[in-house]
């Protein structure tokens, strides 16, 4: 061996960074630092993306933003993993005990609240009323077509003539969202059932599902009362293409939660305070009726969400905790409202159409009831006390 070499190879190694206090800090340490910095940087442009989606519907020019907002937290999120693995490689490497609870489970905590505001994103990309069906962010809904199949009821209702076309498309627009419901609350079953959640949860979502049904007769009764036409929803195959649980229970119990949390708990609570204030601005003794029925059903099967998410932290502990907090942090302060201009002033109010103040107005009260209850339901839990 030539005596360059020797001496390269007796030369000391350049020591490893030196810890505020003096001392050398390991090489693990500086890499899970650096995991947890990439990390943070990743939520941060992961909550700025999701501002620009809930802006999007309104400012149309912000829509690059969202692209560029997505594709970085992509590389910032895959960045922090990979150096997640360079320092739980390092650990297993390391001279001295490494006690691998701590950073392990900084990193799962970060993983489980960035899955739970991508849900919340998923969840609240598009407008929804109740529970829905979705396919990568998007709301799935079925097609309309002739036929009177779904509108069973005889109903009266009279409404001016000037509007009558525009607020029977509307109804039977309410319609559809009740029709995807009966799927979506189908696919909660099968997803309970596939977690071994307890019957009394698998008989509120099957119970929730026949109030769809009729939810969907009395919204296409009315349309068909107002404007005198045959149309109804038509065959929809891609309910059998909505996103489906994980299969690692662990995910598949936060993705369920979360899930609960935005659709049920979220969506038909926030439908049962605007149908609930409804009743009391409706002019039209049917359709008041109509609104009260909905408001009741819609107020239970908001319960039954929350029991859904209670069962759901109950069973998956910590991580779904976590993914619940990272998904409240996710919900957007406003609602991606779908109101027809000529509604959005409250003009419709009175045919029970709600207006953008009262949407906006309940937005926030069931906002600011659904973080409180979320942090006192998560205290409550043995891991966190």
């Amino acid at each position: 061996m030539s005596e360059e070499k020797i001496a390269e190879k007796e030369a000391p190694r350049e020591a490893p960074p030196a810890s505020p206090h003096g001392s050398v800090e390991p090489a693990w340490k500086v890499s899970a630092r650096s995991a947890r910095s990439v990390f943070f940087a990743a939520l941060a442009s992961l909550a700025a993306t999701i501002a620009a989606a809930a802006l999007t519907g309104h400012v149309q020019s912000l829509w690059p933003l969202f692209v560029v907002g997505a594709i970085a937290t992509l590389i910032l999120f895959v960045l922090a993993f990979a150096r997640s693995l360079v320092a739980l490689a390092r650990m297993a490497r390391a001279d001295e005990p490494v006690g691998y609870a701590a950073p392990l489970q900084t990193i799962g905590v970060g993983l489980m609240a960035a899955f739970g505001l991508f849900l919340a994103l998923m969840g609240t990309f598009g407008m929804a009323r109740g529970r829905q069906l979705r396919k990568r962010g998007k709301v799935l809904l079925p097609p309309l077509v002739p036929g009177g199949d779904w509108a069973r009821l005889t109903m009266e209702g009279e409404i001016p003539e000037d509007v009558r076309a525009a607020v029977a498309a509307r109804w039977r627009e309410n319609g559809r969202t009740e029709h995807a419901s009966v799927a979506a609350f189908a696919r909660l079953t099968l997803d309970l059932m596939a977690l071994g959640a307890p019957p009394e949860l698998v008989e509120s979502a099957n119970r929730d599902a026949r109030d769809e049904i009729r939810h969907t007769d009395l919204c296409f009764s009315l349309a068909k009362t107002i404007d005198g036409r045959d149309e109804g929803p038509g065959p929809f195959p891609e309910a059998q293409s909505a996103r489906t649980l994980l299969s690692n229970r662990t995910l598949a119990l936060a993705e369920l939660a979360v899930d609960s949390l935005i659709d049920g708990a979220l969506h038909e609570g926030l439908s049962a305070r605007i149908l609930s204030h409804l009743v009391r601005r409706c002019e039209v003794p049917a359709v008041r009726s109509l609104l009260h029925e909905l408001a009741t059903d819609e107020a239970r099967h908001s319960v039954h969400g929350w029991d859904a998410v209670a069962w759901c932290l109950e069973e998956g502990g910590a991580p779904v905790a976590h993914a619940l907090r990272g998904a409240v942090a996710g919900l957007p302060e406003h609602p991606g409202t779908d109101l027809p201009p000529a509604a959005r002033d409250g003009a419709w109010e009175a045919f029970g159409i709600h207006s953008v103040e009262l949407e906006e107005e309940q937005h926030r009260n069931a906002l600011a009831s659904l973080t409180a209850r979320v942090e006192t339901m998560i205290r409550r839990e043995p891991v966190f006390r």
